[in-house]
């Protein structure tokens, strides 16, 4: 990162105040009454809402469909 630059425009360089939104916002959100959250699908839904809120889902979408695609057979006589 070009430090002396960002703080000469007056922006902030640590990551505390991001890291400190992050934090509430994500507690605020998942531990509301009756939610139970698994580390691992906890972590997949806030990848897709990054991938999301970054217009970055029509991209992740062509590239998620190209990997997994299922064998359909028709079973019908």
């Amino acid at each position: 990162m070009r430090y002396a630059s960002l703080r000469a425009r007056g922006l902030p360089v640590g990551s505390g105040a991001t890291e400190g939104t992050c934090k509430s916002v994500v507690g605020i959100r998942t531990k509301r009454s009756g939610q139970r959250w698994r580390e691992e699908g906890l972590a997949n839904v806030l990848t897709l809402r990054a991938i999301h809120q970054s217009d970055r889902f029509p991209s992740f979408w062509k590239h998620l469909c190209r990997r997994y695609v299922a064998r359909v057979e028709s079973v019908a006589a």
